[in-house]
Formats: C-alpha cells, structure tokens, sequence
C-alpha cells in the first residue's frame, strides 16, 4: 500500500471533521451557556464560505495560466455550481451542526458512515449508473460497522 498526497489530505480532512464534530457537542467552557460569543450560526458560516471562496479563487488563479482547459458556461454548469454553494456548503452544514447538537457526535456519525451509500443511490436515481456487486458489499460493510458499533459491550 503506498499513500498518495491526497490520501493524506483526506486522512487530515477525517481528522478535522471529527475534531469539529466533537467540539459541536462538547464546547469548551467558554463557549458554553451565558459565555457563548453572540455571533449566530449564519455569520460564522459565512466567513467560513468567504475565506473558502478566497483559497478557490486564489487556487483557480494560479491554476488558470498553467492549463489549456476552459470552462464551458451553460445553464447546468451553473446550475450545479449554484447548487455546490448552497446544498453542501450552507444548508448541510446548518443541518449537521444542529444534529449533531441535538442527538450528539455518537448518534450523528451513523448518518455520516451512511454517505457512501447515499452517494450510490444518488448515483443510480440521477445519473442512470447501474449499480453494482461492490456497492452491494459496501452496503453490507457499512451496515455490519454500524451495527457492530452499536452494540454495547457486556463485561463479565
């Protein structure tokens, strides 16, 4: 097995995720009741969007001159970008901070596991890809992990 840069940018990614994830649950004690900052949830958001938006565009910048590649704007292109902005960059986050607030980091990573498969179906439904034996055998791995962790351990 040899790990390539980009696997070590999604194991780091992993990481931060879960460290983020963690500390929606459990803030430090200056983030908890009256001593919680009083900034909202769509301001934080936002200047997270904004610096996201600053590192894509200074990346597409340096990217730009170093490729013969153009962008071909249409409707769908558009579209999908549109989407990007919107769907997982401000509704999912909403949504995940609230449930992971709400039921825990515990409860909230099953869901989190299930994304494999809810790109598969996705797949299926809106891009017409058959599906296939391994994504059956994923199905059945991720199902089996959740449950396994699911069970409490019993000690005698």
């Amino acid at each position: 097995m040899q790990l390539l840069p980009g696997d070590l940018f999604m194991l780091l990614a992993i990481l931060l995720w879960a460290g983020y994830s963690w500390m929606l649950a459990r803030p430090p004690a200056h983030f908890r009741g009256d001593a919680r900052p009083t900034w909202n949830w769509a301001e934080f958001l936002l200047v997270q969007m904004l610096f996201g938006t600053a590192w894509a565009t200074l990346a597409a910048g340096i990217e730009a001159p170093l490729t013969t590649t153009t962008i071909h704007w249409t409707p769908a292109v558009i579209a999908a970008l549109l989407y990007v902005a919107v769907g997982p960059s401000l509704i999912a986050y909403r949504a995940w901070g609230l449930g992971v607030g709400t039921v825990g980091p515990t409860v909230a990573t099953f869901f989190a596991n299930l994304t494999p498969v809810f790109a598969g179906v996705l797949s299926a439904a809106l891009l017409g890809e058959a599906p296939r034996w391994y994504h059956g055998a994923a199905f059945a791995l991720i199902a089996a992990g959740i449950v396994v962790s699911s069970v409490t351990s019993k000690k005698t």
